[in-house]
């Protein structure tokens, strides 16, 4: 690994906070991109292949949820701090994502994890999506440093060529064009953004 190369930990190629991110791979002079799965059983490899260059990273980027509350990361976290290194975390989630990943006040277990994600968040330098992410933050783990607002990189041009529709059939008069810069799934919830154009 070159002097100087940011090292980013991601853990899918088709989220949306992944997508943003994996922007920076063709800048290999740069960064260094390690995918780390959130399953215990499919980190475990990549973490031990790749456990040097972690070590030999001076700037490490943890990029959203699903790499943090990885057991192997938390694990590891103690001796990246103790060798110095400056460990941003990028925050695509709040407080919906959070919830429905990190059970609170369950069992021992959770009581712990909990304890360890926001031991881990607190001794980070923490970058937010949105102004609501970083109120949450705050909130939620008691961050008393400034949270730097890092908005996703998206492609405006490619968003507006979508946004034409063109044709023989095509009225503004009767249709109305509903975009969302989202994945079309349930969570997402477009289904009340319809809802609120035809009513």
């Amino acid at each position: 690994m070159k002097k100087g190369k940011i090292l980013i930990l991601y853990n899918s190629e088709t989220s949306g906070a992944s997508k943003s991110i994996l922007t920076l791979r063709s800048q290999t002079s740069k960064f260094i991109l390690i995918k780390i799965p959130m399953e215990f059983n499919k980190a475990v490899k990549p973490f031990i292949k790749n456990l040097r260059t972690i070590f030999k990273s001076k700037i490490i980027i943890v990029n959203s949820l699903g790499v943090l509350k990885n057991i192997l990361f938390l694990g590891l976290f103690p001796f990246l701090k103790l060798t110095c290194k400056k460990i941003f975390i990028f925050w695509h989630e709040s407080r919906w994502i959070w919830e429905g990943n990190i059970p609170e006040k369950v069992t021992l277990g959770s009581i712990i994890l909990n304890k360890i994600i926001s031991y881990v968040v607190r001794n980070s330098i923490n970058m937010a999506v949105s102004k609501y992410c970083i109120k949450w933050l705050k909130s939620k783990f008691q961050i008393k440093n400034e949270i730097e607002l890092l908005y996703n990189t998206i492609d405006f041009n490619k968003i507006l060529k979508l946004s034409k529709f063109e044709g023989p059939h095509y009225s503004k008069k009767k249709f109305k064009v509903i975009m969302a810069l989202a994945a079309a799934t349930k969570r997402k919830e477009l289904h009340i953004l319809i809802n609120i154009f035809f009513t």
